[in-house]
């Protein structure tokens, strides 16, 4: 008798266990990434954040050498993303079509990155590339995008196509030459600096409010239509002449090493209604 209890006492121990350990499991315990890189990324981040399922999972950043395009894609399988974010991987080429909750997307220092497709990625809202190998960006009739940081990414291609939310556009030393920014009325902030730029059709762009065009082969620009502009720079430039008295919001200009003719340098001299004016 003693015995049957003993075994008794032992079975209700085990039984507790596992109904204990089947309490602690969860439907993010069966995942498993062939890519060693996101395993773990993944299983840091789990642990972090406390994520018990995959509608928890909306943000998810991951970086390594060995994380390549096919890594990158074994992360669609979380299904409520929203950020992601890909630094220093060794992908060559990126398509994040299957990612279709996706709202932010950073990508950083991917030194063999030649190939980004975004297209079908309608519900992005900002996307930031800086320092990536190479970087022709095509976000053509993404409606929802609002934000554009893509910063010394050997750019020489840019198509922002139907944009029409597009508010902010940074895209600073790049191999840029040519952009059409007509159709994008909602524009208020725009950096263009270090680019191969000789012309800029500002026309259309009646609510920019900022407008950085430095280092740049610009021999003139209309500012005419641009009346909402505050903070204008132009420096190191080719211009020989400029015109603000259509712009009587600025409070900044700087438009330092620019050949101006004498006739604009004492029209620049006479301003007194731009508190912090340099040529």
């Amino acid at each position: 008798m003693r015995l049957g209890k003993g075994l008794s006492s032992i079975f209700m121990i085990f039984a507790l266990a596992a109904c204990n350990d089947s309490d602690e499991l969860n439907e993010l315990d069966s995942i498993r990434f062939e890519s060693a890189t996101v395993q773990n990324c993944f299983d840091v981040l789990r642990d972090r954040n406390g994520w018990e399922n995959l509608s928890d999972i909306q943000t998810f950043s991951c970086s390594g050498d060995d994380l390549d395009a096919k890594g990158i894609e074994e992360m669609a399988i979380f299904t409520s993303l929203k950020e992601l974010d890909i630094s220093s991987s060794g992908a060559k080429d990126i398509d994040l079509s299957s990612f279709s909750t996706l709202e932010k997307i950073k990508l950083t220092f991917n030194l063999s990155l030649s190939s980004l497709h975004l297209s079908e990625n309608h519900s992005l809202t900002e996307v930031s590339l800086w320092n990536n190998a190479e970087v022709q960006l095509d976000v053509a009739n993404l409606v929802s995008l609002k934000t554009i940081d893509a910063v010394s990414n050997n750019m020489s291609y840019l198509n922002i196509y139907n944009t029409p939310q597009l508010e902010s556009l940074n895209v600073m030393d790049n191999n840029l030459s040519t952009i059409d920014i007509s159709d994008n009325h909602n524009l208020r902030t725009l950096h263009l600096d270090m680019n191969e730029f000789s012309h800029i059709n500002l026309q259309e762009n009646i609510n920019l409010e900022t407008l950085t065009i430095g280092l740049n082969a610009i021999q003139s620009i209309d500012l005419t239509q641009n009346t909402q502009l505050k903070t204008f720079d132009a420096g190191i430039c080719q211009l020989t002449t400029i015109n603000l008295n259509a712009n009587r919001l600025l409070e900044s200009v700087r438009l330092d090493n620019n050949p101006f003719d004498q006739a604009t340098l004492d029209y620049l001299s006479a301003i007194d209604w731009i508190d912090s004016l340099s040529f």
